[in-house]
């Protein structure tokens, strides 16, 4: 038996394409098509994201480790003298790790039409602000204000609010879609 809405070959025992959320008959769990939601709600945010938005939030957050990591040298003179923004800075480099595998994962959940996907794609915008002003605060007691938030840090955290709420809003409208 084979999906009537995005044609996946589909077992016995499943009623419900694990793809596409549609029941076995075509229709999404609620009664209505797939084709009723991207007509009712238009899907190219929702594609951007999977397709370019979240490989690139990977792509930086590996970039970022990577800098962090090889920055070890280029601060040896601020670590000599504050030991502590050692552990701070592996910390911030092990986060970003996580980051670019929670984008990874959050992008697959969103294809998949994953129940929990906009709520990891919420999670994947706030984690970073969360960091900032906890790796910030940090820093700055560490080296005694050397270390203070920056128009750089302002902006990036205000984006990433920014980003959670648009994103709950956007897929709110379209949590019907999200069903497997």
């Amino acid at each position: 038996m084979f999906c009537r809405n995005c044609g996946r070959e589909l077992t016995e025992n499943e009623s419900i394409c694990p793809v596409c959320g549609a029941s076995a008959n075509g229709d999404t769990a609620t009664g209505h098509s797939a084709l009723f939601y991207s007509l009712a709600y238009p899907m190219k945010w929702y594609k951007f994201l999977i397709y370019f938005a979240l490989f690139a939030g990977a792509v930086a957050n590996v970039i970022g480790a990577i800098g962090t990591i090889s920055g070890f040298s280029t601060l040896s003179a601020i670590y000599a003298k504050y030991p502590a923004a050692v552990p701070v800075d592996i910390c911030a480099a092990v986060i970003s790790l996580a980051l670019a595998a929670l984008d990874l994962y959050t992008r697959h959940a969103l294809v998949s039409y994953k129940k929990i996907a906009p709520m990891l794609l919420c999670i994947s915008y706030a984690i970073p602000a969360v960091h900032t002003v906890v790796a910030v605060s940090i820093g700055s007691v560490i080296t005694e204000g050397l270390i203070s938030f920056g128009t750089n840090h302002v902006i990036g955290i205000i984006v990433n609010i920014i980003m959670v709420v648009a994103n709950y809003v956007y897929f709110k409208k379209r949590q019907d879609m999200f069903v497997n």
